[in-house]
């Protein structure tokens, strides 16, 4: 299914696409896109592509705006939900998986420039295994991940300044930057004490902008 440059408003749902010579779903520089609701497998090229581009001969505006990718299945494509060039996109609530543990393919890969994009509580599984199952490339910014269930060997690469929070572990959220609670932190496992023992490691803190504001001991013991 394609939708070329210069579409607006455009609904691609509730579609079964399989085994497609060519990608399952194709839009170019559109805007207002959704794509929801669909199974998308077995594809020779990308399971979802939104190609906001400017490469090729045709006139086109280089960027995807407005993009909704929501409740899809994908699996088994030469590349599963792709975003290149766009901006405002939402990546929620799919179920992606790479069954070929030889196929050097991501579950979601957002790049050339793409920015403010979220992607959220998807579903990804990913059998190779040094292949992330998420790709954001060093020229897309402003993107988060979040609350994704990931499984894979390498389940994230991206950029320094993307947002990530995850799963960790069980009762364990991590996220590869910093945390910032302008209200403060409140802990549920303190208990009196007097006396520390040797400061053995040292944790770095931050203000509510994100500047340096010194150093916190950690002591090897406090009684």
């Amino acid at each position: 299914m394609n939708v070329w440059f210069g579409a607006d408003r455009t609904v691609i749902s509730g579609n079964t696409i399989t085994e497609c010579g060519q990608a399952g779903v194709y839009t170019q520089q559109v805007t207002n896109l959704v794509v929801a609701d669909n199974t998308v497998s077995g594809c020779q090229l990308r399971g979802i592509e939104v190609d906001g581009s400017a490469r090729g001969s045709l006139p086109r505006s280089g960027q995807a705006v407005g993009v909704s990718i929501t409740g899809n299945v994908a699996t088994n494509c030469v590349g599963h939900i792709n975003v290149l060039s766009a901006r405002d996109v939402t990546v929620v609530g799919n179920r992606v998986e790479n069954p070929n543990a030889s196929r050097a393919v991501s579950c979601v890969a957002v790049h050339q420039g793409s920015t403010k994009a979220v992607v959220v509580g998807n579903h990804l599984r990913q059998a190779h295994p040094s292949h992330p199952a998420v790709f954001v490339d060093t020229a897309s910014v402003d993107v988060t991940l979040a609350w994704n269930a990931v499984e894979a060997a390498v389940p994230y690469q991206a950029p320094a300044d993307t947002v990530i929070i995850r799963r960790s572990g069980a009762g364990q959220i991590r996220t590869d930057g910093k945390l910032i609670a302008v209200g403060g932190i409140g802990v549920g496992n303190s208990v009196a004490a007097t006396t520390p023992g040797a400061v053995v490691r040292k944790i770095e803190v931050f203000s509510s902008t994100g500047q340096s504001l010194g150093w916190v001991p950690v002591y090897n013991s406090i009684t």
